[in-house]
């Protein structure tokens, strides 16, 4: 069949055979008729032992064919000549020789072959008419046919014998590549399950401590999130592991995990919210319970589908159809949603005790969270919320759902993560950076891996800040504060790596205009900026006022045509 690859076992004669048998065939053929011949013939004792040694020798050699495939072809022509020159023109041909030129041209040895039969048959016609041996062209035109038949055979053996060689080993290739390509995917899996967990769970940990002695309540929410965090990651890494520990055949993983039989109660959870969901399994899947991985890969996929509808479709109905098709498991989730483009105002968990918009006379700064993990955003907002002149104004799980949200509502600071789907950090804040309408929001990237080409990547899409996910809670509050003050604001050890990545490209260009155009306080300004000082200590350092401190970092800025701090 066309485009089927088989890797299954092919069946392979013994080497044991592929090695006795020619000499089995040939001495019978060749030593019995020999004797005959001899005694038939009455040649006299030493003539006959002669012609069966001869005989023998032929067969006898093929023993060598394997290790030594051009001298053994060399001996057995030789041998043939010497039968066709001392013995009668009768009997049987010399079978050893044709065995010998296949089995030396199948392993290699086609030189010895052509150079080692073609002299024994030049020889042959040269001294048949000596010894009294009158052959007519048609017998000397068949025996050359037989013997080209037998070269082209052992070519024949030679070239199926290399593509099978190159088939097992580009089948090994790719069942190395596959090892390899699952080992990568199952290395991403853990390292996003446990890497997002831990991050949330350093998360909320941090706003426990936080808010421990002056909001136990929050306190105590942020725990429980904590503890459903790590059960949550101890079930996905169960998950993948009981994925890979999965053999071929159809027994379950060794550790819980959830499968097709589950989706009843997924989908009795997913009604109890509200959402009216059908299932349509025309062929009985559900009973038939395919292999656990498929099981496995199913029910995510279900349940993500579902809990996308749920969140940003505006659905009251959905339909989950199960098929198979071609071997293949297909899982189709519709509903009747809307989308996110017509989604209410106001999207985002809203707190019911709103804080009035200042505080003491302080200007309220309004805050949008963007990440996917909702425990990761409800963190934030217990931490944020806690404070005095901050207020959370809405949540989004995606690039897409924050973009509608600035435009719906008005935000200063952005704490956003690079990975999400339906647009990640680094696409929405380009269109932020891009967007007119939002030229007064700061981006603050918070995210799980400190990974300098990410920090690169934010800088220059227009992020004001760049943060990891372990920092402590004060520290968030203060890049909060700072950004929204006009400062930026980059962990510790993403300053130092990225300006010892941009040290080089600085001093290669000494002599830009702009820099050029700056004050020698400026450039000193400008110095501490580029060390992620913030205003307060750029005054501290240089013995100015905050105000006068934040002056010429206003007007750097305007110098350089930067946006913010960061740039």
């Amino acid at each position: 069949m066309s485009g089927t690859v088989w890797d299954g076992p092919r069946f392979r004669p013994p080497a044991a055979a592929v090695l006795l048998v020619p000499v089995v065939l040939s001495f019978l053929v060749q030593v019995p008729a020999a004797i005959v011949i001899a005694v038939v013939t009455r040649q006299g004792v030493r003539l006959g032992l002669l012609e069966v040694v001869v005989a023998a020798i032929g067969p006898l050699a093929l023993l060598a064919s394997r290790r030594f495939p051009g001298p053994t072809v060399a001996v057995v022509a030789a041998a043939a000549l010497g039968d066709l020159l001392i013995g009668p023109d009768v009997g049987p041909p010399y079978v050893a020789i044709a065995f010998a030129i296949a089995l030396a041209v199948a392993r290699g040895a086609l030189p010895w072959a052509l150079v080692s039969v073609g002299t024994v048959w030049l020889a042959a016609l040269l001294l048949a008419p000596l010894v009294g041996l009158a052959w007519p062209p048609p017998r000397i035109a068949f025996t050359t046919v037989v013997l080209a038949l037998c070269f082209g055979i052992g070519w024949f053996a030679r070239t199926r014998r290399q593509r099978a060689i190159a088939y097992r080993e580009d089948a090994a290739r790719r069942r190395r590549d596959a090892e390899e390509a699952e080992r990568l995917r199952v290395a991403n899996e853990l390292h996003d399950v446990l890497g997002h967990s831990l991050s949330l769970i350093n998360v909320q940990a941090g706003v426990a401590l936080h808010l421990l002695d002056r909001d136990p309540e929050h306190a105590r929410g942020a725990l429980e999130h904590i503890k459903a965090a790590s059960r949550a990651a101890l079930d996905e890494v169960r998950g993948v592991l009981g994925i890979v520990r999965g053999s071929a055949a159809d027994d379950a993983p060794l550790v819980p995990q959830q499968g097709l039989a589950d989706l009843a109660r997924l989908f009795a959870g997913v009604r109890s919210a509200g959402l009216r969901v059908e299932v349509e399994d025309p062929a009985g899947i559900q009973q038939q319970l395919p292999p656990w991985p498929v099981q496995a890969a199913a029910y995510r996929i279900v349940q993500e589908a579902l809990t996308n509808v749920l969140r940003h479709a505006g659905a009251s109905r959905a339909v989950v159809t199960l098929a198979h098709e071609l071997g293949e498991l297909r899982v189709d989730v519709e509903d009747d949603g809307r989308g996110i483009g017509d989604a209410p105002p106001g999207g985002g968990r809203r707190d019911p005790h709103r804080r009035p918009a200042a505080l003491a006379g302080g200007v309220m700064i309004r805050v949008a969270l963007a990440d996917d993990q909702h425990l990761v955003r409800a963190g934030f907002r217990a931490l944020l919320e806690a404070e005095d002149g901050i207020r959370v104004v809405g949540e989004a799980a995606g690039g897409t759902e924050l973009l509608a949200l600035l435009r719906r509502e008005p935000v200063d600071v952005v704490l956003m993560d690079i990975r999400m789907p339906d647009g990640d950090g680094l696409w929405a804040t380009e269109r932020i950076a891009a967007d007119p309408a939002l030229a007064g929001v700061r981006v603050v990237i918070v995210t799980t891996f400190e990974l300098d080409d990410y920090v690169v990547r934010a800088v220059r899409a227009g992020a004001s800040g760049f943060l990891v996910k372990d920092t402590e809670p004060a520290d968030l509050v203060r890049a909060v504060r700072a950004v929204a003050d006009g400062d930026a604001l980059l962990s510790p050890g993403v300053t130092r790596r990225l300006l010892e990545r941009l040290s080089v490209g600085l001093r290669e260009t000494p002599d830009d205009e702009r820099i050029a155009g700056l004050t020698e306080r400026e450039r000193e300004v400008l110095r501490l900026v580029g060390g992620g000082l913030s205003n307060a200590e750029i005054a501290a350092e240089l013995v100015l006022s905050p105000l006068t401190a934040k002056t010429h970092v206003s007007r750097i800025m305007q110098k350089l045509d930067a946006r913010d701090r960061v740039r």
